[in-house]
């Protein structure tokens, strides 16, 4: 057992030292290294982003993607570079979630689609082109809403032979919600041969020379990527949050300029009782004293996350002033004062939502 725990806490450090940041969201909530990062509400979202991946891959047919990768390696002549992973979920299906999730904030939606690299699990080397990827959004959709490629382009021109290529587009994203980028749909459109005008017999031909299966099966997202993906996009958001804060607490600073920043501040730059109480009756005229006096009560005893301060003080140690990184902080958790972290409206579908 020893010998065990101690490969494994070796592989978790071998992990942080390479910037893994599932790694760091799981020690944090075992308790062990100074991973610091993520507070509790970023790390209770980024579960709940793991839990939406975990339940497309427990529905995953993988009997039938044995099926598949076997047929796969036959045809190549050689053993696909890894196996299917009990914690990865088809890049497909994962790309999905994220439009259910982003349903009301496209594009973020589209930024994290952009990031979201799957593995191939054919060879890990190459990496899927533009036309491909468009190739495999655009089938997927169509299959989901129980069309063929053939009566989709039919639909979408209305019985007519070719269409031009804008209204396809428009067509593609608004009737059937394929979330594609422009990027991608002119290499499909190179990849056919076409100009303005895509004809259905390109069109049908294209889509019925690709391994749709093949791609579904072998094209993977890992849980662990999944959830550096948003752990990424997290940090980068933190500092926009708490600017548009800053930005919120400057405009009614009255006539005293806070000249807020977090570039780099020692000591960290503090406001008193009087001054924080003096700004959010301006920033939230609706909030009554005494729940901005409870708010900076809780303020004070907020511990900050990279500190690893003590969480019980004595009454003469709690400070009279707080520090602009415990405001922002604890304003984004509690969503008051008309803030709220950017993944507040982020959804997170049932199994059964299509």
């Amino acid at each position: 057992a020893m010998n065990n725990l101690r490969s494994m806490l070796k592989g978790i450090q071998v992990a942080l030292s390479r910037g893994s940041k599932g790694v760091r969201i799981f020690c944090k909530f075992l308790g062990i290294y100074d991973v610091g990062c993520f507070d509790e509400a970023e790390a209770a979202f980024l579960l709940k982003v793991a839990h939406a991946l975990g339940t497309i891959s427990s529905s995953w047919n993988r009997k039938e993607a044995i099926s598949v990768i076997n047929k796969v390696e036959k045809k190549a002549g050689k053993k696909m570079t890894t196996k299917v992973d009990e914690s990865a979920a088809p890049f497909i299906e994962a790309l999905d979630l994220i439009t259910r999730m982003f349903v009301h904030d496209k594009e973020t939606g589209l930024i994290m689609i952009q990031r979201l690299n799957p593995k191939n699990q054919r060879d890990e080397t190459e990496p899927m082109s533009l036309s491909d990827l468009a190739t495999l959004k655009i089938l997927y959709r169509v299959n989901k809403m129980g069309k063929d490629i053939k009566t989709a382009f039919e639909q979408l021109s209305e019985t007519a032979k070719k269409m031009h290529k804008d209204d396809l587009y428009r067509g593609l994203c608004e009737t059937f919600n394929v979330w594609i980028t422009t990027q991608e749909y002119d290499a499909l459109r190179k990849s056919m041969n076409c100009g303005d005008f895509i004809d259905s017999v390109s069109w049908v031909r294209k889509f019925s020379q690709f391994e749709y299966k093949e791609a579904y099966h072998t094209l993977l997202v890992t849980r662990l990527d999944w959830v550096e993906l948003f752990a990424g996009h997290l940090e980068q958001m933190r500092h926009s949050d708490k600017s548009k804060i800053l930005h919120a607490l400057e405009d009614n600073a009255g006539e005293f300029s806070l000249g807020l920043s977090f570039d780099d501040i020692h000591p960290p730059q503090m406001i008193s009782e009087d001054r924080f109480i003096e700004m959010m009756q301006k920033v939230d005229p609706s909030m009554k004293p005494s729940q901005i006096t409870d708010l900076f009560r809780a303020i004070q005893s907020y511990r900050n996350e990279n500190s690893y301060e003590d969480t019980i003080r004595a009454p003469e140690h709690i400070p009279q002033e707080v520090s602009i990184e415990a405001v922002t902080s604890v304003l984004l958790q509690k969503e008051v004062g008309g803030f709220a972290p950017w993944y507040s409206g982020v959804i997170f579908p049932s199994a059964t939502t299509k």
